[in-house]
């Protein structure tokens, strides 16, 4: 029960917030949404803070919630955020946005009017406009290609499971799903440009060897069956790069695998290997 109390924190489904800096108050806000509301709040301040919006810029901004195993993204959403965040481990959701209507002329405020000094979020959200989407905020949050954020090219090769690649249950044996992988990595590459004997010899590297992998198993395969293996590049560091592997048996995802891989070349000094930065070039290639 909701008692008001001196101490007392109730839940309510609308939760107010106040914004401070160095002690004093700066803006009071609210969002509206039912469990949206602690990460819409986060939302409205990301795109303040970070983005440099306005008030009414950061609540037009598109939204995402992960509530209940499915994230859900407006369909103002970017299509290659939509389709970078799909290639996660998400379930990802796109519906509608249904922007809230602005009170009528001549209503009551509702904030005090001791708020009317400070930047006080409490406009309604609109729809995205073009004249939005041009401003300067809006294109903060697109992805930027040398921030190591969003690949687009995806690479897809089709794969019969043999013989050899099954064990006693006549399945696939579990470790042959991670050389499917090195070879989709490598198709990626070539897919973009650089197939991987031409590669080395032009950038004067020894390899991309992995120095971190997990899958998720989800569906078993057996002899004699076509997968399907979709491979992209969800990040780039200085000389890593993530590797994403989805593994398809029709339209059932069967397997998830996540690799870092490592640029290395040779290393004069102590004739072992050392890592080196990922060129331009190749991360450009991806990207677009």
């Amino acid at each position: 029960m909701c008692i008001r109390d001196r101490g007392k924190r109730p839940l309510h489904t609308i939760i107010p917030a106040l914004a401070t800096k160095n002690g004093r108050s700066v803006m009071s806000f609210g969002v509206m949404g039912g469990q949206y509301q602690p990460v819409g709040q986060t939302h409205v301040l990301t795109n303040m803070l970070d983005y440099g919006c306005d008030v009414q810029e950061a609540i037009d901004m598109p939204r995402g919630l992960h509530y209940e195993g499915v994230y859900q993204l407006e369909d103002s959403v970017p299509a290659e955020i939509v389709e970078a965040v799909s290639y996660t481990h998400l379930d990802v959701y796109k519906r509608q946005a249904i922007p809230w209507a602005p009170p009528a002329s001549g209503s009551p405020s509702p904030c005090r009017a001791s708020c009317a000094t400070r930047a006080c979020a409490t406009a309604s959200r609109r729809p995205v406009s073009a004249a939005a989407r041009a401003s300067p905020c809006w294109s903060k949050i697109r992805p930027r290609h040398n921030e190591g954020s969003i690949m687009s090219l995806i690479n897809r090769r089709t794969v019969r499971i043999e013989w050899g690649d099954c064990d006693p249950a006549g399945i696939v044996w579990y470790p042959r799903y991670f050389g499917m992988f090195d070879a989709a990595t490598a198709g990626l590459l070539e897919a973009a440009g650089f197939p991987k004997p031409a590669m080395l010899a032009r950038f004067e590297v020894v390899g991309y060897p992995t120095v971190d992998t997990r899958a998720k198993f989800l569906k078993p395969s057996k002899f004699g069956e076509d997968i399907v293996i979709e491979t992209t590049i969800p990040a780039f560091k200085r000389s890593s790069f993530e590797v994403l592997h989805r593994v398809f048996k029709g339209d059932i995802l069967a397997i998830e695998g996540f690799e870092t891989r490592v640029l290395v070349k040779r290393d004069p000094a102590t004739g072992g290997i050392k890592s080196c930065p990922v060129p331009q070039e190749i991360v450009d290639a991806l990207m677009n």
